[in-house]
């Protein structure tokens, strides 16, 4: 479990330093305490009805 913490910490690392190197690191967005938070989520009923019948097998 350690290994693994580690490897995704160096991944995100080395991928921040890259984009940044690049240009492509948006810093306003990455310093955003809430970017990313899902505030609001609308489902479409009908579809997961669909779903679920599909997963039924009916």
């Amino acid at each position: 479990m350690v290994r693994t913490a580690v490897n995704v910490t160096g991944d995100a690392t080395v991928s921040c330093i890259v984009a940044k190197s690049e240009g492509k690191l948006d810093e306003s967005i990455f310093n955003n305490p809430k970017a990313g938070v899902v505030t609001h989520v609308e489902i479409d009923l009908e579809a997961e009805k669909e779903l679920a019948d599909i997963a039924k097998g009916s």
